[in-house]
């Protein structure tokens, strides 16, 4: 595999797994502070 190639698979996975970490921490938070917000303030 030549570099930009390696660097192009290497940021994919990087989005990746900072999309799940992003998903994962924003639910746990939404759930840790749905008693302090408004109910039509959530997205889902």
């Amino acid at each position: 595999m030549s570099t930009p190639e390696y660097i192009f698979a290497v940021v994919g996975i990087l989005i990746i797994i900072g999309g799940f970490a992003y998903g994962i921490y924003d639910s746990y938070f939404q759930n840790k502070d749905a008693s302090s917000q408004k109910p039509d303030s959530k997205w889902h």
